[in-house]
């Protein structure tokens, strides 16, 4: 994916492609919550972190400057 497209311009195929895998594993788990949970938090780490870099390399290039 183009980092520079807009997430609105995501076809909803190309989710679902992602998506499915990942609730068909959610739903056979033992226990589906904390698969669902555990793959929540997995997701938000993900997020937080290219936040994080995102954010250090802005300061970096502020920096230069």
């Amino acid at each position: 994916m183009n980092p520079r497209q807009p997430s609105a311009a995501i076809d909803a195929s190309t989710l679902h492609r992602v998506i499915e895998p990942l609730a068909d594993f959610i739903c056979a788990a033992d226990q589906p919550r904390m698969a669902l949970a555990s793959a929540l938090r997995l997701l938000l780490d993900g997020v937080e972190h290219t936040n994080r870099v995102g954010r250090g390399h802005l300061e970096s290039v502020r920096a230069g400057a």
